[in-house]
């Protein structure tokens, strides 16, 4: 299961090191959106080095909360934050509803009311936590233990996810929820879960890691268990599109885990052991130059189909002879 490579691969790259320290010392004042860090451009760049991307621990999955005044990350499989107080970004820090056992992930929604994580707790399962006044409440199962993980959400309150429950290939899927709880996982159709990925000695395509936009007009994916990003755009009837190899578009096949900030300005994604961000314009502009350009073609292949070009001619000639 890819859950569990994931958390192999981040225990071997951490070697010997400790989960994480209780908070960084000599850190600079950071001050701003995103932590005081320069935007970056149309190539990915390491976030917040020395600060999140650190040369001697594994981070991946980074994710801002709606408002922006958090932001979560994993430091090998311990959930880190850090809070934006008083205009002033803290160090990070352990999180508190996952304290004690291993976990990576944290995803909250739009409505900002809720974080889910992935949770080594009496096996393996989604779990949530409410926000209280005073930070999160007790963790509660999201139901449908054993199957899942990383949780990706748009605007509209839509929750995606990776379904890999036992004797089933990992595929991009949608969460159907009833009085708060996960009650079933429905692969979306399209290519991101039929003719792309990688496959394993069992056969199965390793479909998993969506990021879903803010607007829901198209959706990340990576396609080796955490590694080579691809992207899907949701088109106007519904359907998504196919899938685009982001490799062939500057995205380095390391990189995977992708989110997209909660404004739509960026991406952050993961490689290497660090956490990279780059602007989200290199997906806006590939959807003009692919899915545009294709439905253009295609609208002017049904025009040649309901006009061929001989009878095109005769209404040509009809209508000059009538001039």
């Amino acid at each position: 299961m890819i859950k569990i490579l994931l958390v192999l691969s981040a225990i071997l790259l951490q070697g010997s090191l400790t989960y994480c320290q209780a908070g960084q010392t000599d850190l600079p004042v950071l001050k701003g959106p995103y932590l005081g860090q320069k935007p970056p451009g149309m190539t990915p760049e390491l976030f917040a080095p020395g600060i999140i991307s650190t040369p001697d621990k594994n981070e991946f999955c980074a994710s801002f909360s709606p408002n922006g005044m958090e932001f979560y990350f994993n430091r090998g499989m311990k959930i880190m934050v850090c809070l934006l107080k008083d205009g002033q970004w803290s160090s990070p820090e352990p999180v508190s509803f996952s304290a004690g056992l291993p976990a990576h992930e944290a995803h909250i929604p739009f409505d900002n009311k809720k974080v889910f994580w992935g949770w080594f707790k009496d096996g393996y399962g989604i779990y949530y936590s409410d926000r209280i006044l005073d930070g999160w409440s007790e963790a509660k199962s999201a139901g449908m233990e054993g199957r899942g993980f990383s949780v990706s959400s748009d605007r509209n309150g839509n929750l995606y996810i990776t379904n890999d429950g036992p004797g089933q290939a990992p595929c991009i899927a949608k969460i159907v929820e009833k009085d708060g709880v996960f009650v079933n996982m429905i692969a979306i159709e399209g290519e991101v879960n039929n003719t792309v990925g990688v496959e394993n000695a069992k056969g199965f395509r390793n479909m998993s890691h969506p990021g879903i936009s803010p607007d829901g007009s198209y959706m990340l994916f990576d396609c080796n268990g955490g590694s080579h990003l691809w992207v899907t755009y949701h088109m106007a009837d519904g359907r998504w599109s196919e899938a685009v190899d982001l490799s062939k578009h500057g995205i380095d096949k390391e990189f995977g885990i992708p989110t997209v900030s909660r404004d739509g300005k960026y991406i952050f994604l993961s490689g290497n052991g660090d956490i990279y961000w780059v602007s989200a314009r290199i997906v806006e502009e590939l959807k003009a130059e692919k899915l545009e350009s294709k439905e253009n073609s295609s609208e002017k292949n049904k025009k040649q189909a309901r006009y061929p070009k001989k009878h095109a001619e005769k209404i040509f000639t009809a209508e000059t002879k009538n001039e």
